[in-house]
């Protein structure tokens, strides 16, 4: 039973402190090989820095790493393009960049 309640509670605290924006726009983007596998992103409202995220010129990065990032970053595109708001949550880390929170989920809205 302890064990189940001490889940539930770092379940709980994970969702409650991750970072996360609603209805942003995606002002740019980037990719540079020479920082790393991932993708550099700038929202027209800035996230609530959390201690890692000291970078003022980018709000969050997406690794590149895997196939599920890599349909992210399809998806990313593809509301940068058509100007579509953006719901993005953030790792509560900063994994690809020590200054700039890494992407945990993306959702556009329609």
């Amino acid at each position: 039973m302890k064990l189940l309640t001490l889940t539930v509670f770092l379940l709980i605290s994970n969702v409650v402190y991750s970072n996360s924006v609603h209805g942003v726009e995606i002002i740019k983007l980037a990719i540079n090989p020479a920082y790393g596998n991932y993708v550099l992103i700038k929202l027209d409202q800035p996230p609530e820095r959390i201690s890692c995220s000291e970078n003022g010129s980018w709000d969050f990065t997406l690794s590149l790493t895997s196939d599920v990032y890599k349909h992210m970053y399809s998806l990313l595109l593809s509301a940068f393009m058509a100007g579509k708001k953006i719901d993005i949550n953030g790792t509560n880390s900063c994994n690809e960049f020590p200054h700039i929170e890494s992407v945990n989920t993306l959702h556009v809205n329609t």
